[in-house]
């Protein structure tokens, strides 16, 4: 970064940004000394035998509802129309574009790096 540009910009903060920056600066440096990340594990069993439905006598939705819930119990969810399987899901893998994100602490990715699954914009939206 540019000096003179840095001095600038410190000179346009108020002294509670220029506090909440270091604040934050610290805070993510000490998340970078952190060992690795352990990553997440599914450890939820489904027991189809514990879940029943309401009986839905001569209801039109009945077949549609009980279909749902079988693929549920079956470990396939709908979520915001991606199909998912439940017991192999890698939850860091972004299904629109396929790539996947690193094992970093959220705040650590650069959302800015186009190439990144972090970015907050998708080409094409």
């Amino acid at each position: 970064m540019n000096a003179a540009w840095t001095a600038q910009r410190l000179r346009s903060m108020s002294a509670a940004e220029v506090a909440m920056r270091v604040r934050r600066r610290r805070m993510l440096a000490s998340w970078r000394r952190r060992p690795q990340w352990s990553p997440p594990v599914f450890t939820a069993t489904l027991q189809p035998s514990r879940y029943r439905l309401p009986i839905l006598k001569d209801e039109p939705c009945a077949p549609e509802l009980i279909a749902a819930a079988d693929a549920q119990l079956a470990g396939e969810v709908v979520l915001l129309g991606q199909r998912f399987s439940v017991g192999h899901t890698d939850w860091h893998l972004d299904p629109q574009s396929g790539v996947t994100a690193p094992m970093e602490f959220g705040p650590l990715l650069d959302y800015r790096d186009p190439g990144s699954s972090a970015t907050c914009a998708t080409s094409g939206s």
